[in-house]
């Protein structure tokens, strides 16, 4: 843990490629025959933040009980709607 309160940096890679999986296959596959969902979120990105946004970030998490990345999410998924009017969150 940081000084400012955050556990991590929220991690992502904005080059669109899906998010890489973890451990051996037969670890994340279901029983045969079942098909895997598809992940929500498949875009991964990485952020650099101030000490000041750090410090916010993390109260924030404490007073929503959310993640720092759920959080960044929100504030992106905000800030698109007032910038691009083509942008649908579906």
């Amino acid at each position: 843990m940081t000084a400012a309160g955050i556990s991590g940096p929220v991690e992502a890679v904005a080059s669109g490629a899906p998010h890489a999986p973890n451990g051996s296959p037969a670890a994340t596959s279901g029983p045969p025959g079942v098909k895997q969902r598809p992940p929500e979120f498949p875009i991964r990105m990485t952020i650099n933040l101030t000490p000041a946004m750090a410090a916010s970030l993390a109260r924030l998490k404490q007073r929503m009980r959310l993640k720092e990345g759920v959080l960044a999410r929100l504030g992106l998924m905000h800030w698109l709607v007032s910038q691009d009017p083509q942008y649908r969150e579906e």
